[in-house]
């Protein structure tokens, strides 16, 4: 863990112009962003909360999650969640997950153009990938008085695996320092695997696996998706008691 850390710090120190698997990175984010349709898929939800080391109360979810097109340019999908069982039992009428995460499937590809110059970026080999790019990005000193930038979390380290061969990404990880975490009730750690996914005719690189943690490591959620297919309202056209067409 201290050797990762050692790589990741190394190369937010090349600083410079920005590397040409960010502009990669950036071009395929604007695509995938544009390209995605809303979606539903099955989600299968993992929640626990430990104490010194042991579960002190775990929940496993099933259900439907949808990820529906909202229209908003910077983060333009907005999720739902349809839970069908708990704990391997019909749902009950009240309940507490544990521990929570949300948002990370839709927009946690990141590459937001709106607010690329908040952020210097770094990038090079990743070591535990063969043909793939590790790009780092941090927020870039003095950004808080950059107009444009105020919704930034200040401090946030987001690491993104970029396959150099499919020209996909497949891999987010973000960090937030411990304090700005707790100010905004945020995860303080969060990480987004994708996989290749056929929906008809179209391939998608979309995420199979969200897990995220707690600064203490004692707060866990963990998701994983199967089962993608598009998500749309249906039209029935069924004629009225004049004989003409009426849509349901």
């Amino acid at each position: 863990m201290a050797m990762w850390s050692l790589f990741i710090v190394v190369l937010l120190q090349t600083n410079g112009n920005v590397p040409d698997a960010v502009a990669k990175a950036t071009a395929y984010a604007e695509k995938y962003r544009e390209r995605l349709p809303s979606l539903e898929c099955d989600e299968a939800i993992v929640s626990t909360i430990l104490h010194k080391g042991k579960i002190k109360k775990e929940v496993r979810i099933e259900g439907t999650f949808r990820v529906v097109r909202s229209g908003a340019p910077a983060e333009p999908f907005v999720e739902t969640h349809q839970f069908k069982a708990v704990n391997g039992k019909p749902v009950p009428k009240h309940f507490n997950i544990p521990y929570f995460v949300q948002g990370a499937f839709s927009n946690g590809v990141g590459f937001t153009p709106e607010t690329a110059y908040c952020f210097d970026y770094a990038a090079g080999p990743a070591p535990d990938m063969p043909h793939t790019s590790l790009i780092v990005r941090r927020t870039r000193p003095g950004a808080e008085k950059t107009h444009g930038c105020e919704k930034i979390r200040f401090g946030e380290v987001r690491t993104t695996w970029f396959d150099d061969a499919e020209k996909v990404i497949v891999r987010v990880e973000v960090q937030l320092p411990e304090g700005v975490a707790q100010k905004d009730k945020a995860p303080y750690f969060g990480g987004v695997d994708y996989g290749r996914v056929q929906i008809g005719n179209d391939v998608f690189w979309l995420p199979v696996r969200v897990a995220s943690h707690d600064e203490k490591n004692e707060g866990r959620f963990e998701a994983r998706y199967s089962n993608f297919h598009r998500y749309g309202a249906t039209v029935r056209i069924v004629p009225d008691s004049n004989g003409e067409s009426t849509p349901k």
